[in-house]
């Protein structure tokens, strides 16, 4: 008699949302406690998923927070047509970053790694988005086009927006309602303008 056969078991499918979880989890532990207060039992507790799970995608505790404070995707390079439409854009979208998780856990990670050698040494193996190269880009148009004089600092641009939406951040609560949103819009448009009055002052 001829023995049937049947096909190996596949097993219990991927869950490809694993990694998604765990690093929602950790991002958010690293915001609350820090580095000393994070903890692969309370990121897999969290995210719901097992130990094993952190281990195997993120050997180290480094490269599980680094992971999760790395931005999923980069800035949109603002076009709009003048300096002042551009740099608006980009503060704004920096400052929305700012106040999501992500964000909050970004400016821990800031305030913490020069303290933190297993920090220091996991980052400097990963590419981050860099805002001063759109920067670089929104100057160049703006010099060609007049709006900006042939001498003036895209690092110095770039330190004066992104550092004052970071104190601004760090300083002011998120917007939750209308008018807190329409103030913080306004507060951006305020500081591009005096970036720009500072940039044109140079040359």
């Amino acid at each position: 008699m001829e023995q049937l056969t049947t096909p190996a078991s596949a097993g219990r499918p991927r869950d490809e949302t694993v990694g998604q979880r765990a690093l929602a989890a950790a991002r958010e532990v690293f915001a609350q406690r820090g580095w000393f207060g994070t903890s692969y039992d309370e990121v897999a507790k969290r995210a719901g998923v097992g130990k094993s799970s952190l281990y195997l995608r993120w050997p180290t505790k480094a490269d599980l927070v680094i992971a999760a404070v790395t931005p999923a995707t980069e800035f949109a390079a603002a076009n709009t047509g003048t300096v002042r439409g551009d740099l608006i854009e980009l503060g704004e979208a920096l400052l929305a970053a700012h106040w999501s998780g992500e964000g909050v856990a970004t400016l821990r990670f800031a305030a913490e790694s020069p303290h933190v050698q297993e920090l220091r040494d996991a980052a400097s193996k990963v590419a981050h988005s860099d805002t001063l190269q759109l920067v670089r880009r929104i100057v160049r148009r703006g010099i060609t086009r007049g709006e900006l004089p042939a001498g003036c600092s895209p690092a110095l641009i770039n330190d004066m927006l992104a550092g004052a939406l970071m104190s601004h951040a760090i300083a002011a609560l998120a917007p939750r309602t209308a008018a807190s949103r329409a103030k913080s819009t306004a507060y951006v448009q305020l500081l591009v303008d005096a970036v720009i009055a500072g940039a044109s002052a140079q040359g």
